[in-house]
C-alpha cells in the first residue's frame, strides 16, 4: 500500500475500509494487520463498476456504499451480494452520472447519492426512487438545482436535505417541497461548495473561498477565512469529518482544520467593546496641530487653514481586516458611511459652517461594536464673506451704476457724431461701387456674349462631320456593299472632328497650364520626341525639315506637356503653309539664360500689317487655299508662353517668303530626372472662374445614391466643400431622404439593391414636391436602350462609368443653375424686372399662363394677403394638387409668390414722386422702412430710391 493514492478510509468495527487508487479497495483488520482484498469477497462473477474507488459509507443496516469513479455498488455483507447501479438512458430511475461525488443517508434511511450531473434517491432495500437532472430538482417541479455536479450532502434539525454543488447550496423541504439557493450573493464565500456538516442549529458549508456557517432557521451566513486563523481559504473535495466529541475537520490544501464549533466568534457571543481612540490634526501654512477631545471641546478653524483630519483606531489585537469602520461628517454625508478597515478621515476645502465628526467600529462577526465622542468644529468665512463686506460691496454697487449712466450718456452722444460722419463716409463709398459695378456689368456683358457666339460656332462646326458620319453609317447599313464608296468621306469628317476636337481641348486647358505645378527637364530630349512626327509628316507631303540641335544639355522650368504643345503648334503651321517641295528650317539655340527655337516656313506668308492679329483666338490669315483650322493655336503658344515667362514672336519681312516664327523660353536648373512629368490637376480651382451661379457661396444640397462604399466616399470632394452632401446605399434610402431635406440635385447609380436608380427617377418626377429636383443618373451599362430609358423618365443627364471628374461637376453645376435661372426668371415676371443682359438679345419673353390668371384672380392686394391655396384652387377652377404642381413647375411657393406680389405693390406705389419711401413701406404691408429697404435691394440690386430716379416712372 505504500506509496499509493488513498481516497477514502471507512470505521468497520475491528475493520478498516481502505480505497486505494491502485490497489483498489482493502479491507485491514486492525487487530492482525491483515489486508483483505475486495474482489475476495465477493463471489464468482460479481465485479465492481470500476476499481477505482473515490467514496464509502455503511448505512444503518449495515450494507456498504461503494462510489466508485464510473457507477455506484451496494454491497451487502451478510449475504455477500453485490449490486451495481449505472446510468441508463432509457431508464428514468437511472443512476444521472457515471461519477460519485457525494453519499448520504438522511434520518429516514434513504440513500442520498451525488453524482457529477444531478441527484439520485434510494430506499433501504436499495430500488430508485427519484432522480433530480440538472435544471430541475424534481421532474416537473420547477424545483432547481444550484449547480450540475453535486459535491456533498447533509441534513438540517428541521429534516431538510442540504446539497452542496459546484454553484452553491440547495435547501430542500421534502414536506413542502420548497428550495432555497443560498450563493455568493447570499453570503457564502464561494460559489463552488464541497460539504455541508450540522453542528447544533448551525450548518456548516466547507467552500474555495473559506469556511461558511449557516443558520438553518434564519439562513444567515457567517464566514471565515485565514484572517480568522484558518491554514488557508481553499479546502478540498471529501476531506471533511465531524468526530464523536462534535470537533469538525477540514481538510485544506495547506494542511487541515480542527475546531470546536462553540468556540468559534459569531454575533450570538457578544464580548465588551474594546476602547475607539481618536486623534485630531489641523493642518494650517506653517505648522501642524494635532487636537485631543479632553483637551478642545470645540475647534476653530480659518478660511485658509481649513484641513483637518482624524485618526481613529480600536485597541484589538486580531488581524486589521477583522474591524470595519464607519464614519460621518455632519453637513457633509447624508448618514453613516463605511471605510473598511480605513483608520484616517480627511477633509479639506470645507466651505464656512458648523460640522460634527463621528467615528464607530464593528468587529466582522458582531461581536462588539465601539464609538467614540462626536468632535464639532467651525470653518469660519473668510474677510470678502463677512457682513461688513456685504456693507461694502453695496455701496461700491451704487457707486458704479451712477459712474456707468453718466458715461453711458457721455458715450451716446459721442456716438452720435462718429454714426453722421460713419454714414457721410459710408454714402460715398456706395456710390463709388455703384460705379464699379456698373462696369463690371458691362464687362460681364460683353463676355458672355463672346462665350455664346463661341459655342454656337463650336456647335456647328462639330454637329458638321458628326452628320456625314451618321450619314455615311446609316447608308452602310441600309444598301450594304454598294454603300462602301462613301465609307472614305465618313473618314475624313472623323480626321476633321479629331483635330476640331483637339483644338478645342488646347483651348479649354489654357487656364489650367497656369494653375499647374512646374517641372524640369531637358529640352533636347523633348526635341528629339516631338520632331520625329513631323519629319515623317513632311516626308510624305513631299516637303523637307531641317533641324539644327543644341550642343550642350539644357533645362528648361515648366511643364514639359506645355512645351510639347507650344513646339507642335508652330511645327503644325510651319507644315500646313508649306508647299510642296519647300523646306522647312527648325534651329534650337541659346542665349544670355534664354533658350530659342526658330521655325521657319517657306509658306503663303502674313499680310503686311496683320502680324498682331493672327495672335489673337479665333483669327486666321486669310488665304483660300487653308481654310483648314480654328485660329487657336498660336493664341495658345503665346498666352502659354507668356505664363512661363517667355515670348512667341513673328519675323516677318517684305523681302522674303513664309513666316518665321521664334520661340523664347528661359532656361531652367537641373533639379530633378529627365522626363518627369507633372500630374493634371483635379482640383476645383479649375471652375473657380467660371461663374455659374448667382451666389458662389451657398452651401447647395446634393443626394448620392451609390451601393459603391469606395465611390461613395470619392463622390464628395469632388463637389466644393460648402456644400452639403447626403449620402445613401439604396433606393429607398435615397428616397425618404429626397422628401425630408429637400435636395437641389440627386446623383444615384442605375444598379442597386432592390429598387434601380430608374424606380427612384421615377419616383421623384411624379411627386410634386421632387419633381422640380434635376437627376443625374450613372451607371456602367452604357447602352443606348437603357440611357434612352433614363431620358424617358425625365432624367436630367445621364452619365456612363467611368466618368471625367471635370465633366461631372459641370453638369452638376450646370443642372442647379439652369434651375436657379428658371425660377430667377419667374420672380423677375410676377415682380416686372426687367430682362437679364444676356437675354436682352432674344425674343420678347411672353407671360407665363398661370401667372396671367393668377395676376387676375387676386388683383386686389387685400384679397391676396388672407388667401391661402384653397383659395387659389376655387377661384382658378383647378384642384388643389394642380395649383400645387404648377407653383412646383414655377420653383415657388404661394408663400413666396405673395411676398413677390407685395414687392410689386411697392414699385407700383415707388413711380408716384409724392409718396415717400417710409409710406410705400407700410401700404405695401412692411413693418419697418429698414425692413423694407432690405427686401427690395435683394431683389431688384437697388434701394427704393435708386429705383424710382432709373426708373423714371415707366414700366
Amino acid at each position: 500500500m505504500q506509496r499509493d493514492d488513498i481516497r477514502s478510509l471507512l470505521m468497520d468495527g475491528d475493520y478498516l475500509w481502505i480505497a486505494a487508487r491502485y490497489h483498489g479497495l482493502v479491507r485491514l483488520n486492525l487487530n492482525t494487520g491483515e489486508l483483505v482484498s475486495f474482489t475476495d469477497l465477493l463471489e464468482d462473477g460479481q465485479n465492481l463498476t470500476h476499481p477505482y474507488v473515490r467514496l464509502l459509507l455503511k448505512d444503518s443496516q449495515g450494507i456498504l456504499w461503494i462510489g466508485a469513479n464510473k457507477g455506484l455498488n451496494r454491497f451487502d455483507p451478510v449475504s455477500a451480494t453485490l449490486r451495481t447501479y449505472m446510468p441508463d438512458q432509457e431508464n428514468a430511475l437511472a443512476l444521472p452520472h457515471q461519477r460519485i461525488r457525494g453519499l448520504f443517508e438522511d434520518s429516514r434511511g434513504g440513500i442520498w447519492v451525488g453524482t457529477s450531473k444531478g441527484l439520485l434517491l434510494l430506499d433501504r432495500v436499495g430500488d430508485p426512487v427519484e432522480v433530480w437532472h440538472p435544471g430541475s430538482f424534481a421532474s416537473g417541479s420547477g424545483q432547481i438545482l444550484a449547480g450540475e455536479g453535486v459535491r456533498g450532502l447533509g441534513e438540517d434539525e428541521q429534516g431538510r436535505i442540504w446539497v452542496a454543488t459546484e454553484g452553491g447550496i440547495t435547501v430542500f423541504d421534502r414536506e413542502t417541497e420548497e428550495v432555497i439557493i443560498l450563493r455568493e450573493e447570499n453570503g457564502l464565500p464561494s460559489n463552488a461548495t464541497y460539504c455541508a456538516i450540522r453542528a447544533g442549529q448551525y450548518m456548516w458549508v466547507s467552500t474555495l473561498g473559506g469556511l461558511a456557517r449557516i443558520n438553518s432557521e434564519t439562513l444567515e451566513v457567517e464566514s471565515y477565512s485565514s484572517s480568522d486563523g484558518l491554514p488557508d481559504n481553499e479546502f478540498n473535495f471529501n476531506a471533511w469529518h465531524k468526530l464523536t466529541d462534535g470537533r469538525l475537520a477540514f481538510g485544506g490544501l495547506t494542511g487541515f482544520t480542527l475546531f470546536s464549533p462553540q468556540s468559534v466568534p459569531g454575533p450570538e457571543q457578544p464580548k465588551p467593546a474594546p476602547p475607539l481612540q481618536l486623534q485630531i490634526r489641523v493642518y494650517e501654512e506653517t505648522e501642524k496641530k494635532e487636537y485631543l477631545l479632553s483637551e478642545e471641546s470645540q475647534i476653530e478653524l480659518s478660511w485658509q487653514d481649513n484641513n483637518i483630519s482624524f485618526n481613529y483606531s480600536v485597541l484589538h489585537f486580531g488581524p486589521r481586516d477583522a474591524v470595519s469602520y464607519e464614519t460621518c461628517l455632519s453637513g457633509v454625508d447624508n448618514g453613516w458611511k463605511g471605510v473598511g478597515s480605513q483608520r484616517m478621515a480627511s477633509y479639506s476645502g470645507l466651505p464656512p459652517g458648523r460640522y460634527i465628526f463621528q467615528v464607530r467600529a464593528e468587529d466582522r462577526h458582531g461581536q462588539w461594536q465601539a464609538q467614540a465622542s462626536p468632535v464639532s468644529f467651525t470653518v469660519h468665512a473668510p474677510p470678502w464673506r463677512t457682513v461688513q463686506a456685504y456693507l461694502l460691496y453695496l455701496i461700491l454697487a451704487l457707486l458704479a451704476i451712477f459712474s456707468s449712466f453718466h458715461l453711458y450718456g457721455r458715450g451716446l452722444r459721442r456716438r452720435a457724431e462718429l454714426l453722421e460722419g460713419l454714414v457721410a463716409e459710408r454714402t460715398a463709398e456706395l456710390n463709388a461701387s455703384s460705379i464699379r459695378l456698373a462696369e463690371k456689368n458691362s464687362q460681364l456683358d460683353q463676355l458672355m456674349k463672346t462665350r455664346e457666339q463661341l459655342f454656337r460656332a463650336i456647335s456647328h462646326e462639330i454637329r458638321t462631320p458628326i452628320s456625314v458620319i451618321i450619314s455615311v453609317l446609316e447608308s452602310v447599313q441600309k444598301y450594304g456593299v454598294e454603300a462602301l464608296a462613301k465609307v472614305p468621306m465618313a473618314r475624313q469628317s472623323a480626321l476633321r472632328l479629331d483635330r476640331l476636337l483637339g483644338n478645342i481641348l488646347d483651348l479649354s486647358r489654357r487656364d489650367v497650364h497656369n494653375h499647374r505645378n512646374e517641372g524640369v527637364f531637358q529640352i533636347q530630349t523633348a526635341l528629339n520626341e516631338i520632331l520625329p512626327p513631323y519629319q515623317l509628316q513632311a516626308e510624305t507631303e513631299g516637303k523637307e525639315l531641317y533641324f539644327s540641335g543644341l550642343s550642350e544639355e539644357l533645362w528648361l522650368h515648366l511643364p514639359r506637356e506645355t512645351f510639347l504643345m507650344l513646339v507642335s503648334n508652330l511645327l503644325s503651321n510651319a507644315c500646313k503653309y508649306t508647299e510642296n517641295g519647300d523646306a522647312i528650317l527648325v534651329e534650337a539655340r541659346s542665349d544670355e539664360g534664354f533658350f530659342h527655337l526658330v521655325v521657319d516656313d517657306s509658306g503663303c506668308g502674313i499680310p503686311e500689317g496683320r502680324e498682331e492679329e493672327i495672335f489673337d483666338w479665333f483669327k486666321r490669315g486669310e488665304s483660300d487655299v487653308y481654310s483648314e483650322g480654328w485660329g487657336i493655336g498660336l493664341a495658345f503658344a503665346r498666352e502659354a508662353a507668356e505664363a512661363a515667362g517667355g515670348t512667341v514672336q513673328l519675323e516677318s519681312s517684305a523681302k522674303r517668303t513664309g513666316a518665321r516664327f521664334v520661340l523664347s523660353l528661359p532656361l531652367g536648373e537641373a533639379g530633378r530626372n529627365e522626363g518627369v512629368l507633372e500630374a493634371g490637376s483635379n482640383s476645383l480651382e479649375h471652375f473657380a472662374g467660371q461663374k455659374m451661379f448667382a451666389d458662389s457661396r451657398k452651401p447647395y444640397t446634393i443626394l448620392l445614391v451609390e451601393d459603391d462604399h469606395d465611390l461613395l466616399e470619392l463622390l464628395p470632394g469632388l463637389f466644393p466643400a460648402h456644400w452639403n452632401c447626403l449620402s445613401t446605399g439604396t433606393a429607398e434610402q435615397g428616397w425618404a431622404l429626397a422628401l425630408e431635406r429637400l435636395p437641389d440635385l440627386v446623383l444615384t447609380d442605375l444598379m442597386l439593391p432592390g429598387e434601380s436608380g430608374f424606380d427612384l427617377t421615377r419616383k421623384l418626377k411624379e411627386d410634386i414636391r421632387t419633381a422640380h429636383i434635376p437627376v443625374i443618373i450613372l451607371t456602367a451599362l452604357g447602352n443606348e436602350e437603357r440611357r434612352l430609358t433614363g431620358l424617358g423618365l425625365s432624367a436630367d443627364s445621364f452619365m456612363e462609368k467611368p466618368f471625367n471628374n471635370q465633366e461631372l461637376l459641370f453638369r452638376v453645376q450646370g443642372l442647379i443653375a439652369n434651375r436657379e435661372r428658371v425660377v430667377e426668371q419667374v420672380k423677375r415676371l410676377i415682380i416686372g424686372l426687367p430682362e437679364e443682359p444676356e437675354r436682352q438679345s432674344r425674343e420678347p419673353r411672353t407671360e407665363d399662363a398661370f401667372l396671367e390668371k393668377l395676376h387676375a384672380a387676386f388683383a386686389s392686394a387685400a384679397e391676396l394677403s388672407t388667401a391661402g391655396l384653397d383659395d387659389v384652387a376655387e377661384r382658378l377652377a383647378m384642384s388643389r394638387r394642380s395649383v400645387q404642381r404648377e407653383m412646383q413647375r414655377l420653383g415657388i411657393s404661394w408663400r413666396e409668390y405673395k411676398q413677390l406680389r407685395k414687392l410689386r405693390l411697392a414699385m407700383d406705389l415707388l413711380r408716384n414722386p409724392g409718396n415717400r419711401v417710409a409710406t410705400v413701406a407700410e401700404r405695401a404691408g412692411y413693418g419697418s422702412a429698414a425692413h423694407f429697404s432690405k427686401i427690395f435691394k435683394q431683389h431688384t440690386g437697388m434701394s427704393p430710391s435708386e429705383w424710382r430716379q432709373n426708373s423714371d416712372g415707366k414700366e
